[in-house]
């Protein structure tokens, strides 16, 4: 996880709680938040993506069903 993230292996060594810093969390716990957090801003934003995308293509689909619609009426006149 922490090869993924871009983390080296120095950070990692520098991250380790020493017994006067029981505030911070174990680094394998630490790394497994950081993984978690990335992997969810991640997901919203390829869902939002693909929210957007749908949408523009709806919007295409509506504004050639039109054209397609003028065209036959113009056909017909």
């Amino acid at each position: 996880m922490a090869k993924e993230l871009g983390i080296n292996p120095r950070t990692m060594i520098k991250n380790i709680p020493s017994k006067a810093e029981k505030w911070k969390a174990p680094v394998d716990v630490w790394i497994r938040e950081m993984y978690d957090k990335v992997k969810e801003k991640s997901a919203k934003k390829a869902k939002a993506k693909a929210k957007r995308l749908r949408k523009e293509s709806e919007k295409l689909a509506d504004s050639s069903s039109r054209l397609d619609e003028r065209d036959k009426s113009d056909k017909r006149d």
